[in-house]
C-alpha cells in the first residue's frame, strides 16, 4: 500500500482558484484509483467525463457516469476508481483547505 498522497500513475494534475473556491482536476486511467482519504470538512466533487465509482466509508458505492457530481461529507473516507479513462474534479471552498493545512500543522500531520 502506497503512503496517502503518493500514486502509481500521474494524476496530471491542474488547480483552479477563483473566488474563494479552488477546484483540482485529475486525470485518472482505467483500472486505477484515487486512494482512501478523508477530509475534515464536506466539499462537492464532479465526474467530468468518463465513469468511476466511488466508495464511500467502505460500505456505499455509487456508480457515476460523466458529467455527474456528488458531495463528500466531512470526514468520510472516499475512494474513486476509473472504470474508463476518466477527468475528476474536487471543488474545495479556499478557507477550508487554508484551515485544514493549519490543522495538520498543530496536531504535526
Amino acid at each position: 500500500m502506497l503512503p496517502d498522497g503518493v500514486f502509481q500513475f500521474d494524476l496530471q494534475k491542474q488547480t483552479f482558484e477563483s473566488g474563494g473556491c479552488v477546484a483540482n482536476v485529475m486525470k485518472i486511467p482505467k483500472g486505477c484509483s484515487i486512494g482512501k482519504h478523508t477530509h475534515p470538512y464536506s466539499h462537492m466533487s464532479c465526474l467530468v467525463s468518463g465513469e468511476v465509482s466511488v466508495k464511500v466509508n467502505q460500505t456505499q458505492i455509487k456508480h457515476m457516469k460523466g458529467f455527474s457530481f456528488i458531495e463528500i461529507e466531512a470526514y468520510d473516507s472516499h475512494v474513486i476508481t476509473a472504470l474508463e479513462d476518466s477527468v475528476w474534479m474536487c471543488i474545495h471552498s479556499e478557507k477550508e483547505l487554508n484551515d485544514a493545512d493549519q490543522l495538520k500543522l498543530v496536531v504535526g500531520g
